[in-house]
């Protein structure tokens, strides 16, 4: 009689074992990821398919069950070998459920789910999965790239709208400007045409009577002062006509070293009355310009004027010319160390009669003629005050070939 006829139970329950063991290695063979079940002493109890061909195992290493092989074969693709030999050795008599990523050598990267193996209550083994997430790690490292390269495109795109931003402002504030002066210039050429009429009568009969009065007497003094007091007008009147005229003078090419030298030698000496220390510096071989000789003469003159009233206790004047923008303009720069600019009053500073003079220091026209100059030679003009520090004004002029 066969054995198994003499235990009918038993063998029926060992018949459901197996099957349902068969099952199971049928559930770990189809499983998508690698598995690998070990027992206490980490000898591998069973392992799939999939978790050979995850780690690259040949064949004939799996046959010879040779575990420390087997163990050196995985460590050898890691990028971290010891630290990957030290979890695993903590998490075997462990009952906790572990979850860490394994970084290979050739770039592959796995996440490992480790948990334990527990009979009746008590750790035998642990039950290893591997799951090759390489190309989702990919995705990942290619999502960033493209958050990263997007956030830095929309910095840039905040920067260059702030930029232009920036710039139409300026541009609103220079067309505001610039109709300011236009309208102002009208009302200075209708001052200048109502006063230039009667001055032109008032000046030489009142200087006639007062050829006719003995030199000293009381008449021929106050018909001086009446004389002074009209030429003052008069003044006034000729910086209003040049302040309005839109110019007509015919540009010829000039060396603005040269413009510079020729307004210095008659108003130089008035600084060293003033007590203060001029300093030239140069650029040699500057592009030549085109413009009015008389009319940059008076800009040079007007940025001098102001750099003296700008240091009634004496100072330093610096200067300099040089060459921006690739050659296509010609710079010429004022540096004083006076009083300065109050903030405020920088925004106003080209506005036609404002001034930061004391009364009958001037009449506020200076900047504003020099401004209209300067925009006729199709050139720019800026400043940079800080107060009690001193002032730079920058004249920009095109280089001959680019006005």
């Amino acid at each position: 009689m066969d054995k198994y006829d003499k235990h009918p139970e038993r063998n029926k329950a060992e018949d459901i074992l197996r099957s349902r063991e068969e099952e199971l290695r049928a559930v770990i063979e189809a499983a998508p990821d690698g598995i690998l079940v070990v027992n206490n002493p980490g000898k591998v109890i069973h392992s799939n398919k999939r978790f050979a061909e995850m780690w690259r195992i040949p064949g004939e290493l799996i046959r010879t069950k040779s575990d420390e092989r087997l163990l050196n074969h995985v460590l050898e693709q890691l990028e971290a070998p010891q630290a990957f030999l030290s979890r695993v050795q903590s998490l075997y008599e462990s009952s906790k459920t572990d979850i860490d990523v394994l970084y290979f050598k050739d770039g592959r990267v796995f996440e490992r789910y480790s948990n334990p193996l527990m009979l009746e209550d008590k750790v035998e083994g642990r039950v290893w999965i591997f799951r090759d997430v390489t190309e989702r790690k990919k995705a990942e490292a290619s999502l960033r790239k493209a958050k990263e390269e997007i956030e830095a495109w929309n910095k840039e795109l905040e920067n260059r709208v702030e930029e232009k931003t920036r710039e139409l402002k300026e541009s609103q504030s220079r067309l505001i400007q610039s109709e300011k002066l236009s309208a102002m210039g009208q009302l200075a050429a209708g001052l200048a045409h109502e006063l230039n009429s009667p001055l032109a009568g008032l000046i030489p009969l009142i200087s006639k009577f007062r050829e006719r009065e003995k030199e000293g007497s009381e008449a021929y003094n106050e018909l001086g002062l009446m004389l002074r007091a009209c030429e003052h007008m008069a003044r006034i009147v000729r910086e209003f006509g040049s302040f309005s005229r839109k110019g007509k003078d015919e540009f010829t090419e000039l060396k603005i070293n040269e413009i510079i030298e020729n307004t210095l030698s008659f108003s130089a000496a008035q600084l060293i009355q003033n007590g203060i220390h001029l300093v030239r510096e140069y650029a040699d071989a500057l592009p030549v310009i085109k413009g009015s000789k008389t009319e940059l003469q008076q800009v040079v003159l007007n940025m001098i004027t102001n750099a003296r009233d700008a240091m009634p206790e004496g100072g330093k004047l610096i200067i300099r010319t040089c060459g921006c923008q690739d050659g296509r303009m010609v710079a010429m720069e004022f540096i004083d160390d006076g009083v300065g600019i109050e903030k405020k009053a920088l925004e106003r500073l080209y506005e036609p009669f404002f001034t930061t003079k004391k009364p009958g220091e001037g009449i506020g026209l200076g900047l504003s003629v020099s401004y209209g100059i300067v925009k006729r030679h199709k050139g720019e003009i800026s400043v940079e005050s800080k107060t009690g520090k001193g002032t730079k004004f920058t004249v920009l002029l095109p280089a001959a070939k680019q006005a």
